[in-house]
């Protein structure tokens, strides 16, 4: 066999197109992992934001527990109140808030309604 001329051809093309291949799949692949790690996180943070409660900041929070008073022989505690008006147009009121201008709002799942009252009690 020395001396023997061998002819034949190397498909090169086949090898690179295997390699590209295989490098495109695995660039798809990587990117698609990526993408689907970026929304696992995305869909996590926003139940964390609906559902975990987030304590707010607020500029000038009342220390509540400042206006406690003891009960006299138990361990509770009471706050001092006076009724300042009566709203007795609502309908199985269920939340109330005090907005910064000092309107009340009151919802009254009654009525499936949101009322607004002055700090006087007006509405």
């Amino acid at each position: 066999m020395t001396g023997e001329k061998v002819t034949g051809s190397l498909d090169i093309t086949t090898t690179t197109t295997i390699t590209t291949t295989t490098t495109i799949t695995t660039t798809t692949t990587t990117i698609t992992f990526i993408i689907v790690i970026i929304t696992i996180t995305i869909t996590i943070v926003i139940i964390h934001c609906l559902f975990v409660p987030q304590e707010l900041p607020l500029a000038s929070a009342p220390n509540f527990s400042d206006l406690l008073r003891p009960l006299p022989h138990t361990d509770g505690h009471y706050m001092s109140a006076r009724c300042e008006f009566v709203v007795s147009d609502i309908d199985r009121p269920i939340g109330i808030t005090v907005l910064a201008n000092g309107d009340i709002v009151v919802g009254a799942s009654g009525e499936n309604a949101v009322k607004v009252y002055s700090p006087e009690g007006r509405n």
